[in-house]
């Protein structure tokens, strides 16, 4: 090869390294959509001009680090670093989670089947191994939380713009994903994210707080009466779950205010509500009620009691007397009904 073309040659890779260089110095996107774009330039270059390019690429700083971590990779086919089916394999994955963000059950178990089959991600190109990440949190999350839950949601929903070629919309979405957390819950959170897509009933009741007045935006004490009633009926009646920290239609609303109030401190909140059940049902009952301060998301943690049927009446603050009908706490005022229920229940 002559001297003249040769320089034009290195003259031609050099512009482009420039043009790359100004590209990255915006800023604007994550580093594996700038490694993807030259990556995928150097597709269509021989190995003379990639040889040039590395050669050349330390007179452009911020591109320099973007290529230094991925030369080992053109040591490799191309067609080992770009694969195809890996490519597809990422198109396929995009679609089920645009299904699994519109509510499609079959969409998610095709998910979780496909992700099962597991995927290589060995000497392929950074965006590729993170979009695989990626799916793999989604994955995560499926098995965590129930189905619909918003956690699963707002992964699905970017999930769903992951496509096999790198652009600047797919990569900041892939950037959303995996700073997103994902919660290592225990099998007490995930049962109340269950029993939270379920209406209330005779055994299954929600509080929005313990003494937060959601509707005044102030303390009140008197709250925490409406959480003991509702353990009193179930004692009374044949036990039950009460969720506290949810709405009426199962919405997740945490206790944040209410942990406040406790500075935070759960072991605070756990002996302020042991209180409150001392005070009002009395500590006889402790071994029918058991109680978790759980963390269902990041920054939600809800309270869940759980009621066995007691074997004795319990009194709510010695003087009422609470049953469950249906989805309600109904205190027993006539002496002829009370005296009926209490022979029949605790005979």
């Amino acid at each position: 090869m002559s001297a003249a073309l040769e320089e034009q040659r290195v003259l031609l890779v050099q512009k482009m390294l420039s043009n790359h260089e100004a590209l990255i110095n915006k800023k604007n996107y994550p580093n594996y959509y700038y490694e993807y774009k030259i990556l995928d330039k150097m597709k269509d270059l021989d190995n003379s001009n990639i040889s040039i390019m590395f050669n050349e690429c330390y007179k452009y700083p911020q591109l320099n680090n973007v290529l230094l971590p991925i030369k080992e990779l053109f040591k490799q086919h191309k067609d080992r670093v770009f694969p195809s089916g890996l490519e597809s394999w990422i198109n396929d994955m995009s679609v089920l989670a645009l299904g699994i963000y519109r509510g499609e059950k079959l969409a998610y178990n095709q998910f979780k089947f496909k992700i099962d089959q597991g995927v290589s991600d060995e000497f392929t190109v950074p965006y590729y191994q993170l979009c695989i990440k990626a799916f793999q949190k989604l994955s995560k999350a499926c098995n965590s939380y129930p189905f619909g839950s918003q956690v699963i949601l707002d992964l699905a929903n970017n999930a769903s713009y992951l496509t096999g070629v790198a652009n600047m919309n797919n990569t900041t979405k892939l950037k959303i994903i995996l700073e997103l957390d994902v919660l290592e819950l225990t099998s007490n959170a995930k049962e109340i994210l269950k029993l939270s897509t379920m209406k209330e009933g005779k055994n299954i009741e929600y509080k929005s707080s313990v003494t937060y007045d959601i509707e005044k935006n102030e303390k009140n004490k008197n709250l925490k009466n409406e959480c003991t009633k509702t353990i009193a009926s179930f004692l009374n009646s044949t036990g039950g779950v009460l969720l506290v920290g949810v709405a009426d239609d199962g919405d997740i609303l945490g206790l944040k205010q209410d942990l406040s109030y406790c500075e935070s401190n759960d072991d605070r909140f756990n002996l302020n509500f042991k209180e409150a059940i001392k005070n009002k049902i009395g500590s006889a009952f402790f071994n029918n009620i058991e109680w978790d301060l759980e963390q269902v998301d990041i920054d939600k943690k809800v309270l869940m009691v759980k009621v066995k049927a007691a074997s004795s009446p319990c009194w709510h603050n010695e003087t009422e007397f609470f049953i469950r009908n249906n989805a309600s706490s109904d205190q027993l005022r006539c002496e002829h009904e009370l005296a009926i229920f209490t022979k029949e229940r605790f005979k």
